[in-house]
């Protein structure tokens, strides 16, 4: 079934997506329609799925259709995971700060 095999490549609303090097060669030989061309501007290596869903203002079935025929066709390929910032921080920096300026008081 179609709808399973998208489901596995397209598994999380927060994947993101970039286009690949050369990605204008592969999208000249291909009949894309304005809806492919909507999804396609959306990518931007910083946009999660469900960005470019609100963005594009279609279905989220339509959207992760198009995102995988582009996935199979290798016009975009899924861009390395982001830590955020505030993962990073085991401590919260006002908790840093007093601990710094105790062992400066030692």
């Amino acid at each position: 079934d179609d709808e399973s095999i998208i489901e596995k490549k397209i598994s999380s609303m927060d994947m993101v997506f970039e286009k690949r090097k050369g990605f204008e060669a592969v999208i000249k030989n291909m009949e894309l329609d304005v809806n492919d061309y909507k999804v396609l501007d959306a990518i931007n290596g910083k946009r999660n799925v469900r960005d470019i869903i609100d963005d594009v203002g279609l279905s989220a079935q339509e959207v992760k259709r198009i995102l995988y025929g582009f996935l199979c066709t290798g016009v975009i390929k899924r861009s390395p995971p982001r830590i955020r910032k505030e993962k990073l921080r085991l401590f919260p920096i006002e908790l840093v700060k007093k601990l710094i300026n105790k062992i400066k008081g030692l």
